[in-house]
């Protein structure tokens, strides 16, 4: 119908699904921002198993961002984490913690403080440990012992695509596959892997806001992990 439109719901419950709102094409007045991207909202739905598309009858918007809205970094960042949860999820796979991440992290986003792209790679890592092949980028991805001198190669750093972590010289084999990294952006990766941007707004070291190379590393290990990956618009 003209009138309806189709829009994708990621719940605590039934996971993700597509819904049909009627209506909400002739009368937006009705249902305001709760159809927009991102929105936090309560639903009732008519719910048929097995049905690709389920009907909505009501939708109440629940949670009012103030701050995503008039922020184009902060639509941004949002939009790509909504977009990962959305490659990532298969209809209706309950998931509660999948859901908290997304909402707690929108949340975040929305906050006081701007934790700008650092809050995106921080999702990005909490999320691959959800789905089963979290990163550790305390020990050698190798032989497992700490990072250290044994690890580092004067400046830069050897992060393994395939496990996930960073390789020390005695396990750097012809072949691997890995990504050229700053030691100073491999501390910033395990301070995300402890700390969440919103909780320590201000990084023991200066960080730049985004980096191509924890980028493509993110990028490489899910592409390694899930195939058919690609790249987040």
């Amino acid at each position: 119908q003209e009138s309806s439109r189709i829009v994708t719901f990621y719940t605590e419950r039934f996971g993700r699904f597509a819904g049909i709102v009627k209506g909400a094409r002739r009368s937006p007045g009705r249902f305001g921002p709760s159809l927009q991207p991102m929105s936090q909202v309560s639903v009732v739905v008519y719910r048929k198993p097995g049905r690709e598309v389920q009907t909505v009858s009501q939708c109440d918007l629940t949670v009012a961002y103030r701050r995503i809205p008039l922020d184009l970094g902060r639509m941004a960042v949002g939009l790509q984490m909504v977009e990962l949860v959305t490659m990532v999820t298969h209809d209706e796979e309950e998931n509660r913690d999948l859901y908290t991440l997304l909402s707690g992290s929108l949340s975040e986003l929305d906050g006081e403080t701007d934790p700008g792209w650092m809050l995106l790679y921080h999702f990005e890592i909490r999320l691959a440990a959800i789905l089963g092949f979290r990163p550790d980028f305390v020990r050698c991805a190798g032989c497992r012992r700490p990072y250290g001198e044994r690890v580092t190669d004067g400046w830069m750093v050897r992060l393994d695509i395939e496990r996930g972590g960073p390789i020390c010289r005695d396990c750097d084999t012809p072949g691997r596959r890995c990504i050229l990294l700053t030691e100073e952006e491999l501390h910033l990766l395990k301070e995300l892997v402890t700390h969440s941007p919103a909780s320590d707004p201000a990084p023991s070291r200066k960080t730049p806001e985004r980096s191509e190379r924890i980028e493509k590393f993110l990028f490489d290990y899910y592409s390694f992990h899930l195939p058919g990956f690609r790249r987040l618009r």
